[in-house]
């Protein structure tokens, strides 16, 4: 109790008795068979020495059991002993995110991902393909179970490069994109053996899906929802091929539920994904697939805000041809003649979302005034207004400064402050589940991801004064890029 006192653990008492359960855990360095190992001699006096110097002390000890729940080699034991960068990240990782530490207590942490330096390399698809391949063995449980598990591994993977400042947050996104449009893949290729096995195919019936919102911009954050359009096509009066035969409708509306089914499912290793399929064509309550040419005739007249989300769709799997078709529907409807007033609209409609969603408890940095939203909708607009299709918001805005339609400096004063809520709001993301979106200028998450080094300021309180700065400027600025919208 004293050695534990003088490394800094506030309660003692309760420190004791976690190590205690660390005894108790087969492998981990403070279990006597592995303590008197002369190979790990002094890894557990170098686990707590860099557990006490951690954030937070005592959530990284709480959560120090859980990566012993089953035999680490004692060859991992060693080498973390002396591997300093690996045990300061372990712990600091520990001390700093709940979702995190869950996810290597999953994947035998240390000895699966920490005994390796986190990447920088960008993940491919085929090399998400590969890893399913290997997982799956063709049963439809087991197909299931790998999915998540390489989402499991990959999300921990890019998250940690995130976390320990290897790559930006821009560079991980484009990894949890390109991850999640693999997935996308393998939920389809899963969801039409099913239905096929089940009522056969429809002959000549084309399906794919396309992605809306952040991943349609290939900018999807650490454990976001997923926004989907399935849209598909077939001969007339097609039917299903099997021993209980169904239209071509049903069929892609059945593909649709499975694939919502594959990425949601709550096993024992947790979903993928939550999938919103709310800004399909009809609404929340409409068929969650539709057929291209229903596509086409919704958007021909759809509302002025249905036409700005389609500035961010994006082709993610199925028919690559079908795909095409969709989105040059969507591109006409988004790029067609903008409504009179069009900057006028989109100050009204943030008007009221920020009354009506944001969160009033503090700096909201996605939603409130001032927050990743506004830059969204001021892109869109000049979007709208200029006849450029681009899915990213950050690309867009470049595009947009290098046609001259932005000011070079207001450009640039505005990545900078957007960069900063969407780097904040994805190290957020990675503290804790709870997911509230507004800050506070005591935030104590803030103070914790400072401490951490994840955030580049000092303090918590320096943090905030740079997010509320941000937020200034992108109030101003994108205010007035709106304002001059015709």
């Amino acid at each position: 109790v004293r050695r534990l006192r003088a490394l800094g653990f506030d309660d003692d008492a309760r420190a004791l008795s976690l190590v205690r359960v660390l005894e108790r855990r087969r492998g981990s360095p403070f279990a006597p068979d592995v303590a008197r190992a002369a190979e790990a001699a002094d890894a557990g006096a170098h686990l707590l020495d860099h557990v006490a110097k951690s954030p937070d002390p005592m959530t990284a000890l709480a959560r120090l059991p859980d990566l012993f729940r089953e035999r680490v080699p004692r060859s991992t034991v060693a080498r973390v002993a002396h591997d300093r960068r690996t045990l300061t990240l372990a712990t600091k990782l520990l001390a700093t995110s709940a979702p995190l530490s869950r996810m290597l207590a999953k994947h035998h942490g240390l000895d699966d991902v920490l005994a390796r330096p986190p990447t920088t390399t960008r993940l491919r698809r085929a090399d998400v393909r590969a890893e399913l391949a290997a997982g799956s063995h063709g049963h439809e449980e087991a197909r299931l179970v790998a999915m998540r598990a390489v989402h499991s591994r990959r999300t921990l993977q890019h998250a940690l490069a995130f976390f320990a400042g290897r790559v930006d947050v821009h560079a991980a996104s484009l990894s949890v994109s390109t991850l999640a449009d693999a997935l996308i893949d393998e939920a389809l290729a899963f969801a039409r053996d099913k239905i096929d096995a089940r009522h056969g195919a429809v002959d000549g019936m084309r399906f794919c899906v396309l992605a809306l919102g952040s991943l349609g911009g290939r900018e999807l954050g650490f454990f976001r929802d997923l926004d989907l359009i399935f849209v598909w096509d077939a001969p007339a009066d097609a039917d299903s091929a099997g021993p209980r035969t169904i239209g071509a409708g049903e069929h892609a509306a059945r593909t649709a539920q499975q694939v919502i089914w594959a990425l949601t499912a709550p096993l024992a290793e947790g979903a993928c994904y939550a999938v919103d399929p709310r800004l399909r064509p009809s609404g929340s309550q409409g068929a969650l697939s539709t057929s291209v040419a229903s596509f086409g005739a919704y958007h021909r007249t759809s509302a002025p805000w249905e036409k700005q989300a389609l500035l961010r769709a994006r082709f993610v799997a199925g028919s690559r041809d079908l795909g095409d078709e969709a989105l040059a529907i969507a591109k006409r409807a988004a790029l067609s003649t903008p409504p009179a007033g069009l900057g006028q609209r989109l100050l009204d409609m943030r008007a009221r979302m920020i009354a009506e969603r944001a969160s009033h408890a503090g700096l909201d940095l996605k939603m409130g005034d001032g927050g990743i939203a506004d830059v969204e909708f001021a892109v869109q607009g000049l979007q709208r207004a200029n006849g450029l299709w681009c899915p990213s918001t950050l690309r867009g805005l470049r595009h947009l400064a290098r046609a001259k339609l932005v000011a070079h400096d207001a450009a640039h004063a505005i990545e900078a402050a957007y960069c900063d809520l969407v780097r904040a709001r994805e190290a957020l993301a990675l503290v804790d589940d709870k997911r509230e979106p507004a800050v506070t200028p005591n935030d104590p998450r803030l103070d914790l991801l400072a401490r951490a080094g994840v955030l580049s300021e000092k303090t918590g309180a320096l943090a905030y004064e740079k997010l509320a700065n941000d937020a200034a400027t992108i109030r101003e600025r994108c205010g007035r890029l709106m304002l001059r919208l015709p």
